[in-house]
């Protein structure tokens, strides 16, 4: 009998190969870090970006409170709630007397919405008038 000849299997891990998927193997770890690396860098980047606009903001409000509250203590003083009542709520203190002062534009306003004219009681334009004719101005 004649022995057959046998055919010679050919491994894939054959020592050229093997460094292969050695050099592969390690190269996929390497390339997996280094990827992460720079998301986690533009991650970073972005997140200090937030931080510096979120500080000027926290600087914005603090300015902010600080000129309320100095607006408030101010409104808040016996002498602005006296103004505010003087001026915009037309008050007066008791055994107060209150002047009202109009000068010649109002007094035209007014005379042209009446057909008279009131030349009797007192008023800083007769006084007014009554000097330019005494001095002849």
């Amino acid at each position: 009998m004649i022995a057959k000849k046998q055919k010679i299997k050919k491994s894939f891990f054959t020592p050229k190969n093997k460094r292969l998927v050695l050099v592969f193997l390690l190269l996929l770890p390497i390339i997996y870090l280094a990827e992460t690396n720079l998301n986690l860098n533009q991650e970073r980047k972005k997140l200090i970006e937030d931080l510096e606009q979120t500080k000027k903001t926290l600087a914005d409000s603090i300015d902010k409170e600080n000129r309320l509250n100095n607006l408030l203590s101010h409104i808040s003083s016996s002498q602005a709630l006296e103004k505010v009542a003087r001026e915009d709520l037309n008050l007066q203190k008791p055994g107060e007397k209150i002047l009202v002062v109009k000068n010649e534009d109002d007094m035209q306003k007014q005379g042209e919405g009446s057909s008279q004219k009131e030349e009797t009681g007192f008023s800083f334009g007769n006084i007014i008038d009554w000097i330019k004719e005494k001095t002849g101005i």
